[in-house]
């Protein structure tokens, strides 16, 4: 059963930030910091799959054998002319309550969504990595308190490159340089262009069978979630091997993830869900979770402090489809 985590924390010097205005900025930073996660995960090393090849399958239908299978995992490098086409969708419900004295003085509920299409084409491969591609944007949205804007980025292309110096470079189709606003957004997007994708990683070569729960090593959850500590140090991070199809060579995990005690905005995150690897490549095809979180933060004084508290829900999703070269 899905206890609501609380928290409850009290931390000098954080920026005033209260009543309606709080719920927005923690979101935000939040939702910013998932979609960076779970483009760590998909795309970390970009081994992209077959053009017409096999969809993953439903698994509420999929019959799977009642004796133990085992799988064993093979990770694959990118190549040039490698594509994949994926589709995110995040959203996150906050509660907002700001006490002064222990008497509530503002409460608000904030509502965040956010989706995005995109198709990534790879240009250039270094030791298995992709770190040039071009990547082009469909359907962009981000809606807050039910109201919907589009970013600049929506039906345009662009072509990212990870420099030696770890920097992104992000060009306009046309080789002109993107606006800030653009730099700012694909930048978000790309941030795991030319970087190690560490759950491939891990489960390279390993041998799992179904019904077999893995202990991931809490490092590892650190860097998939969040490598600044924005989300926290995770605490637990498992991955049980719950069935697997046959003739997509898909693998369908249960997912469980405990983040507590971010940096710099003192949160606590649990989620389960699904995660669904390609046997062959180590490539995620879906991924789907959500769960409770809950923030803390007073400011002011010591005499005239005032402390707001969030608590709310995340739910997340990606699905990607691969077309080898």
């Amino acid at each position: 059963m899905t206890q609501v985590a609380e928290l409850t924390i009290i931390r000098r010097g954080f920026p005033r930030v209260v009543g309606k205005a709080a719920v927005p900025t923690l979101s935000r930073m939040v939702v910013m910091r998932i979609l960076l996660a779970i483009a760590v995960m998909s795309f970390g090393s970009l081994a992209l799959a077959e053009e017409n090849g096999p969809r993953l399958a439903a698994y509420e239908t999929l019959s799977l054998p009642n004796q133990a299978k085992t799988v064993t995992f093979t990770k694959r490098g990118a190549q040039r002319g490698d594509r994949v086409d994926q589709q995110v969708d995040v959203s996150l419900r906050m509660d907002s309550t700001t006490r002064r004295a222990n008497q509530p003085i503002e409460k608000s509920t904030s509502t965040i969504q956010r989706k995005q299409q995109r198709m990534l084409v790879v240009e250039r491969v270094v030791d298995g990595r992709t770190v040039a591609a071009q990547v082009r944007f469909g359907k962009c949205e981000r809606t807050a308190d039910g109201e919907t804007e589009e970013p600049p980025i929506v039906g345009k292309t662009y072509r990212c490159e990870r420099k030696e110096d770890d920097t992104l470079g992000i060009t306009r189709a046309d080789g002109t340089l993107a606006l800030p606003d653009e730099f700012a957004l694909v930048a978000e997007s790309m941030h795991a262009l030319g970087r190690p994708n560490p759950l491939a990683d891990y489960l390279d070569g390993k041998s799992v069978r179904t019904g077999q729960k893995l202990e991931v090593p809490k490092e590892l959850g650190d860097s998939l979630l969040s490598g600044d500590g924005a989300l926290g140090s995770v605490s637990k991070f498992e991955l049980t091997l719950k069935g697997v199809d046959p003739t997509t060579r898909v693998a369908n995990f249960a997912i469980e993830i405990l983040s507590e005690g971010a940096e710099t905005t003192q949160m606590k995150l649990m989620v389960h869900g699904t995660l669904d690897i390609e046997i062959d490549t180590c490539r995620t095809r879906k991924l789907q979770f959500g769960g409770p979180l809950g923030m803390a933060t007073t400011t002011g004084s010591y005499s005239a402090s005032q402390t707001t508290f969030v608590s709310g829900t995340l739910k997340m999703e990606m699905s990607a489809n691969y077309t080898d070269r």
